[in-house]
């Protein structure tokens, strides 16, 4: 996230949800919409500098190191087959043959 044209790391478990950013004199943090913290930072000044806290990087790791495994395949899923005949039955329909 930017302030000011600063980047600022926030903790990868705030993706896809709406945040509030506080940005303070010497701070900007960052909660989501529980209230929780997911980036603390001591503000930066000047422009196009990268700030990021290591756990939001480890945490961004984990998360890509999980996604690239594999989903274990449970096997294969019987899924029961409806007689669609049922449906001719109940509407009176009848297939003719030539």
């Amino acid at each position: 996230m930017s302030v000011d044209a600063n980047r600022y790391s926030v903790s990868p478990s705030a993706i896809g949800k709406i945040v509030t950013i506080f940005v303070q004199l010497d701070r900007v943090l960052v909660t989501d919409g529980t209230g929780l913290i997911v980036a603390d930072h001591e503000r930066v000044w000047g422009k196009n500098h990268t700030v990021t806290d290591p756990q939001h990087q480890r945490l961004a790791k984990q998360m890509r190191q999980q996604l690239a495994q594999p989903t274990p395949r449970l096997g294969d899923i019987v899924v029961e087959t409806a007689d669609l005949n049922v449906y001719d039955r109940l509407t009176g329909w009848q297939e003719y043959s030539a």
